[in-house]
């Protein structure tokens, strides 16, 4: 098997698994946002995460490499616009880590 072949497949694999994961997070989290705090800010940030997963898995195409295709952009047009809104859809962690913050200090221990 040709390790490009392979390398694409894990790729894509990847992204396809942290969408379902993200999609997964989202869901358990917006079902407990009115009861636990924080919960929104990881719904939120699950969705922004799991938009920017969907997005390099179909940006690039379902038989290309997002990373191989981002090391080749040079200047914004309309061709490579995609990379540049991967950016701001990657904070979406951000969001996560910061509810996880507001979630445990809503827990009482």
């Amino acid at each position: 098997m040709n390790i490009i072949l392979f390398s694409l497949i894990v790729e894509n694999g990847a992204f396809i698994a942290i969408f379902i994961i993200c999609l997964i997070g989202a869901y358990a989290s917006f079902k407990q946002y009115k009861n636990l705090p924080g919960a929104d800010l990881i719904f939120l940030g699950f969705l922004l995460y799991g938009v920017y997963s969907l997005l390099a898995f179909t940006g690039s195409g379902f038989t290309g490499s997002f990373f191989d295709d981002f090391s080749k952009v040079g200047k914004l047009n309309s061709l490579n616009y995609i990379y540049f809104v991967s950016f701001a859809l990657r904070l979406g962690l951000v969001l996560v880590i910061v509810g996880f913050f507001r979630v445990a200090r809503g827990l009482k221990a």
